[in-house]
């Protein structure tokens, strides 16, 4: 079984998309280190309805379940989002919890962990608005778990080219998200985020 495949599913119940209505299916390719062709590559790259991988890097992650990504499936999921204040929003809430809901409890537990010890951390030195976002993100699930769900239902299409004007769409959304918290307005205020 490929359970890759599962992360799909698991993508499609977090985010309440269905990426199929946009890409009727997805191409794989995965390459050896010395072939990749996308050079300055990560390890692997989303290309809309296509992911490449670097085998030793992405795919060949290996838990008990076997080999899955989800990081470049979730790339996929957010270009539906419309304009993104930054590359990587919501990854860390999002890969967490698909990684849950597919069942590897062992990484699950790990990256918890590891969520827990950075949004302390994030909550003590971040230095603008990007990194103030993350811990907000961070610290709303680790209160609760949905929240991740509630991220996607609550955010609106966005195609600003303005990168304050998406900031701001999106910290309106993690805003609601808290119940109206002022300490999470005041936070991301606080870190250079704008007015929203």
């Amino acid at each position: 079984e490929n359970v890759a495949c599962k992360v799909f599913p698991a993508y499609r119940e977090i985010t309440g998309m269905k990426l199929e209505s946009i890409c009727p299916s997805i191409k794989y390719s995965i390459y050896d280190n010395d072939k990749f062709p996308h050079p300055g590559g990560e390890g692997g790259l989303a290309l809309h309805c296509a992911v490449d991988y670097v085998a030793d890097y992405s795919i060949a992650f290996r838990s008990k379940l076997g080999p899955y990504d989800v990081h470049e499936i979730l790339h996929e999921y957010q270009m539906m989002l419309g304009a993104l204040p930054d590359a990587h929003v919501l990854f860390s809430s999002s890969m967490v919890e698909a990684i849950r809901l597919i069942g590897d409890v062992p990484t699950y537990s790990t990256r918890l962990s590891q969520m827990k010890e950075e949004s302390a951390r994030l909550h003590k030195t971040a230095d603008n608005c990007k990194l103030a976002e993350v811990a907000v993100d961070e610290s709303l699930y680790l209160q609760n778990p949905k929240a991740v769900y509630a991220y996607y239902r609550k955010l609106q299409l966005g195609m600003e080219h303005d990168i304050a004007l998406r900031q701001a769409r999106f910290n309106r959304m993690f805003y609601l998200v808290s119940g109206d918290q002022p300490a999470v307005r005041q936070f991301l205020l606080d870190h250079g985020c704008g007015p929203f």
